[in-house]
């Protein structure tokens, strides 16, 4: 209601102020640079979509400033987790990958060594975790067992070949495509979803996670399923 204008002035402001809110409390207080790269894609999603004019800009322009200010200011989240993974990268550099940002370059390192000594069949479903442990003990490159590469992307070229990574790529696609197709209010409801999902599946391994995972298998069929709510003149005109 918020995004269509359909509401009298003061609860824009209310909606502004808890949009806020939101903003501050995800990149000034929460730990989670996943959760926070997903917050400005979707913010920056709403405002070029859902704004026009100088509501656009200023949004925009606010976004950025926000972003600059807590990137800098020693106390927030995010400048907290730059400065976290700055240093997983040093100590990735010198050969420690025991950090949240080593781990998971060393598996996507493990993953592509994998991916190019059989890139078009891959190591079949539920194969990644004996495939990984074997190549890992013939390079030695490997800290610990693991069942997936925290990557969906990878996982998915990995288990199922060439065939699974196109798969992964389809469905994000063709979720993009049938956002802007759609437009209005449901469109960008499915953009996010779309952005929500296909940013993290880089890093981390939304997809095969039970929760998110749950939550994404959900959402994704009540948001092309049709229009809602279903009302009885639309039923009417959907008979043939």
């Amino acid at each position: 209601l918020f995004i269509r204008r359909r509401q009298p002035d003061w609860s824009r402001w209310l909606a502004w102020l808890l949009i806020g809110l939101a903003a501050f409390d995800i990149m000034a207080l929460v730990h989670g640079r996943t959760g926070q790269i997903v917050f400005l894609s979707l913010a920056f999603l709403f405002a070029l979509v859902s704004l026009r004019g100088r509501s656009r800009l200023f949004a925009l322009g606010g976004l950025v400033i926000a972003v600059a200010l807590a990137a800098v200011i020693g106390q927030s989240a995010l400048h907290r987790g730059i400065v976290a993974a700055d240093n997983n990268l040093r100590l990735y550099r010198h050969g420690d990958v025991d950090t949240s940002v080593g781990l998971r370059l060393a598996m996507h390192a493990n993953a592509w060594g994998m991916i190019k000594a059989n890139p078009v069949i891959g190591y079949g479903t539920g194969g990644y975790t004996p495939a990984y442990a074997k190549y890992t003990k013939e390079h030695g490159t490997g800290t610990s067992i693991t069942t997936n590469p925290h990557s969906d992307y990878l996982f998915y070229w990995v288990e199922n070949g060439l065939a699974g990574f196109c798969a992964v790529l389809a469905l994000y696609f063709a979720m993009a495509w049938t956002a802007w197709r759609l437009a209005g209010l449901r469109g960008l409801w499915l953009g996010g979803l779309t952005l929500a999902w296909a940013v993290p599946s880089l890093a981390n391994s939304v997809l095969l996670d039970h929760t998110s995972g749950f939550a994404f298998f959900t959402l994704l069929p009540a948001l092309v399923a049709g229009p809602l709510p279903f009302t009885a003149e639309q039923a009417v005109t959907a008979t043939p």
